[in-house]
């Protein structure tokens, strides 16, 4: 069990390029990819923990782009804010989690 666990791991860091730019990659056509670049049959089991692998890496990595987003774009609105409306107030409610609320009072 733990072989299949690093190899699903090697191959998830090996493929996940072609994982990404093929979504709905076929077990049968990635198992021929790695027959032929490594000379090895895979289980489809391995096939599927490694699938799985690689789209944890890329949901993360989606989600991590958005909070580089977030923080640049949300806090630089916010700061502006603050600069253009003195008397206002602005409260960015904000965890490691991400965004949770934003508040803006305008001063009239």
């Amino acid at each position: 069990m733990g072989f299949n666990n690093k190899r699903a791991t090697f191959m998830a860091k090996k493929y996940a390029s072609s994982f990404k730019s093929d979504l709905d990659l076929r077990q049968r056509a990635f198992r021929n990819v790695v027959k032929q670049d490594c000379n090895v049959d895979i289980s489809k089991w391995t096939f599927y923990r490694t699938r799985n692998k690689c789209m944890e890496q890329i949901r993360c990595s989606i989600q991590d782009q958005y909070m580089l987003l977030y923080n640049m774009l949300l806090y630089n609105y916010c700061e502006q804010l603050k600069v253009i409306n003195v008397d206002g107030t602005v409260v960015l409610d904000d965890h490691k989690t991400g965004f949770r609320r934003l508040c803006i009072y305008l001063a009239a």
